[in-house]
């Protein structure tokens, strides 16, 4: 067959249509390859971003639920330690008090705040710790006498 011919042209025609086909497909190609190591990489620091702010999340609470001094503890003994262990002379607060708690794995209740004021009020009844309250309200627990705590930490 010649080169002149026109079956020739349009085989010519024929294949550089595919040549052109092909070599838009190779640049679709490397377009989405290069898209799809874009997502790659961008989806690769969202998920250290999420595991960095979940690793923060979970050492500002309780690190580990259910482990902890307080972690099968009732709230009374709990507290009572507390107090025993950390106030010093000005006494802490509820909201320390609750910290402690959450930091040491106690888990049972939903408003610690609040318990935390109720036990307390239990304990000055009983004269295991001093109350003292502030002009502006606020309340500072101390113990009064430590080492005769009937009450003990559940371990």
């Amino acid at each position: 067959m010649p080169d002149d011919s026109p079956e020739m042209l349009r085989l010519r025609e024929a294949r550089d249509a595919y040549a052109d086909d092909v070599k838009k497909a190779e640049r679709d190609l490397q377009r989405a390859q290069n898209r799809l190591e874009s997502a790659r990489l961008k989806l690769a620091v969202a998920d250290d971003m999420v595991s960095k702010v979940q690793k923060d999340a979970e050492v500002n609470v309780a690190a580990f639920k259910g482990m902890g001094k307080y972690a099968n503890s009732s709230p009374m003994p709990a507290i009572l330690d507390i107090i025993n262990t950390h106030a010093g002379i000005d006494g802490m607060t509820a909201n320390d008090i609750k910290e402690i708690l959450i930091n040491e794995g106690f888990t049972k209740i939903k408003h610690i705040g609040v318990t935390t004021h109720v036990v307390a009020d239990r304990l000055q009844k009983k004269g295991l710790i001093e109350v003292r309250t502030t002009k502006d309200g606020k309340r500072f627990f101390k113990t009064t006498q430590p080492e005769k705590s009937p009450v003990t930490v559940a371990a």
